[in-house]
């Protein structure tokens, strides 16, 4: 090779590595360009808000649809991230608390806890659903939830989500219309149901009990699709944090996860055994009622008449609420227990004895008073009643109870 052809490749080399290099820097150029992060969209509202929840729960009497400009502001206290919530949001400010019922799923990618969302209530639906309050939009009459298309049109968050507002701690004694739908904390309670499932897929949703120190119990309500649902309940005692909430006269509390479970036994102790298949003659005793209460459980149940609910009550909180001797005041139920004799109604069901059928006429202490300590074998639904463990739809005709000595004929204008 001449040195005029040595001299030519020397300069294409040199050209093309110039090439290269511009190449390069463009690249890396481009590069750049492409994975520069986005500006962080904080949401921001221009306008205040006019009410409070209280505010505006106070002028609820009776469903309407809020033709006032009205605009209340709350923090995210829960949503359906766990699935014990469904479609629906509960916000709280420092008056009071209200739930969201919103026809839309996944509302926790949007709406996370401790997010700050105002609420522009003119033309929603302000009603209630069992007594428990609540904002949404029309269904047959009657408060159901926000279609999906009107929700970004009155539900509004404000900045980055921040700390949830603290729990008030409270006792059962202390339970009240202007805690509803606020987050609440119980401390140095326990479950009767201590190694059950909360919530068997048999029934929509499973109502555990959960008692203090002194026996005043409260309902804590779970979903069958709740992500915890097929968890255990835990034993011992502890500290209970939730969205206290209402259903006609029953108080309830729904917990957003098990991280709202605090302080239990690790070793969770295994559900009582009890006896019996619930046929007529091998009726379930009164330990394997109570165990199997909320699991959509029909059959016999066979335990000592123990007492009766007192006429007016609507929720029992504490044995104050029974009459475990006479006189008795209420013909429409009786307490049944294992024991005879027993006082802590933790370790009863409440059977219902249903108007106008035998088993009322019979059984009741109101009329017979002398059927106290009485062995009483009777057929029914396991389910919750007085917001305890309960035996409820019975049939109460004759072949469906059996009571120990016989019946004897009511007083006249007797409880039935």
């Amino acid at each position: 090779m001449d040195k005029t052809q040595i001299k030519m490749k020397n300069r294409w080399q040199l050209i093309a590595g110039l090439f290269l290099a511009l190449a390069t820097i463009s690249f890396n150029s481009c590069v750049d360009d492409d994975f520069d992060e986005p500006p962080i969209n904080i949401p921001k509202v221009d306008f205040e808000r006019t009410h409070t929840i209280a505010e505006l729960k106070a002028t609820y009497s009776g469903l309407r649809q809020i033709t006032e400009d009205i605009i209340i502001r709350g923090k995210v206290i829960a949503n359906d991230e766990s699935g014990n919530l469904y479609k629906k949001l509960e916000i709280q400010d420092e008056t009071g608390g209200i739930e969201l019922s919103l026809d839309e799923n996944s509302l926790y990618t949007v709406y996370k806890l401790g997010q700050t969302v105002y609420v522009k209530c003119k033309d929603i639906y302000l009603g209630d659903y069992n007594e428990l309050i609540q904002l949404g939009g029309l269904y047959n009459g009657k408060i159901g939830r926000l279609p999906q298309v009107l929700i970004p049109l009155h539900i509004f968050r404000d900045s980055l989500p921040g700390a949830v507002p603290a729990p008030q701690v409270i006792t059962m004694n202390e339970l009240s219309m202007d805690k509803v739908s606020t987050l609440v904390k119980f401390k140095n309670v326990r479950f009767s149901e201590a190694g059950s499932i909360w919530a068997p897929q048999t029934n929509d949703a499973t109502d555990r009990i959960m008692l203090d120190e002194n026996g005043k119990s409260l309902i804590v309500r779970t979903s069958k699709y709740a992500n915890f649902a097929s968890d255990t309940v835990p034993g011992g005692t502890g500290d209970v944090t939730g969205v206290l909430s209402i259903y006609r006269t029953t108080w309830q509390l729904v917990i957003r996860d098990t991280s709202d479970l605090k302080g239990f036994s690790s070793t969770v102790t295994p559900p009582p055994g009890g006896s019996g298949s619930g046929t007529k003659t091998d009726p379930f005793n009164v330990t394997k009622g109570i165990s199997l209460q909320g699991q959509d459980t029909t059959g016999w149940v066979k335990g000592y008449i123990v007492g009766s609910v007192k006429s007016g009550v609507t929720s029992i909180t504490s044995s104050d609420d029974i009459h475990f001797s006479a006189p008795f005041t209420s013909a429409t139920n009786v307490l049944i227990s294992d024991n005879e004799g027993e006082t802590d109604y933790t370790r009863c069901i409440v059977v219902n004895l249903p108007s106008g059928k035998p088993l009322r006429t019979n059984v009741n202490l109101l009329d017979h008073p002398d059927n106290l300590g009485k062995e009483l074998n009777v057929l029914g639904k396991l389910r919750t009643y007085f917001g305890v463990a309960g035996l409820r739809d019975a049939p109460g005709e004759n072949t469906d109870y059996e009571l120990e000595g016989g019946v004897t004929p009511p007083p006249p204008g007797g409880g039935s």
